[in-house]
């Protein structure tokens, strides 16, 4: 079980790091091979739980919520307060996070901690509907919580990454695939064990 857990967190890693990096390949192929991922866990879950026309449903709803997790804002704000990067002022967590009070002061926007609960949305929207889907199908708020909060660990990934050398922005892409994609490998080998 643990090489099982231990490839997908590998898979994980290198697949988040070639989505985020300039290739020749499509983007909608580099999003779609990372968004795989927790569909993978929420189909194995819900493979014989659910009737066929339900599973079909939910498990191409959490593929679909996913990729555009990826797609809307994923990557933005990774430099923690350290600097300038393109279009934080017009996208969808800046926005969002310019109506609080506190982030409405200059000295306040654009910050660490700015971009920290900024990385945390971006990661929370990736995970949000695998972790919507898992959650109805165990009834159980802890594991809806434990799959919002997976995303969340985007902003640590970055956090830790951020002094290391040659390059920390890729560095933090491949710990927080493999953070993810660990917690759900281990989701699948539970769900597939006998």
């Amino acid at each position: 079980m643990a090489a099982i857990s231990s490839s997908v967190g590998f898979y994980g890693a290198v697949v988040n790091r070639w989505r985020g990096r300039k290739s020749s390949t499509p983007r909608f192929i580099r999003r779609i091979s990372v968004a795989v991922i927790p569909t993978a866990a929420c189909a194995a879950m819900a493979w014989d739980k659910m009737d066929a026309i339900p599973f079909v449903i939910g498990v191409s709803a959490v593929l679909a919520g996913s990729y555009l997790g990826i797609c809307v804002g994923h990557g933005r704000y990774y430099t923690l307060g350290r600097g300038d990067y393109p279009d934080r002022e017009d996208n969808w967590p800046g926005q969002l996070l310019s109506r609080f009070p506190w982030f409405r002061e200059p000295e306040n926007r654009y910050t660490a901690t700015f971009d920290a609960v900024a990385l945390a949305i971006t990661g929370i929207t990736f995970t949000l509907p695998s972790a919507v889907f898992l959650g109805m199908l165990s009834q159980s708020f802890s594991i809806f919580l434990l799959f919002v909060l997976t995303g969340a660990w985007k902003t640590m990934a970055y956090f830790v990454e951020m002094g290391t050398e040659p390059d920390p922005i890729a560095n933090a892409e491949k710990l927080f695939g493999m953070g993810f994609s660990t917690i759900y490998a281990t989701v699948l080998i539970h769900a597939l064990a006998p």
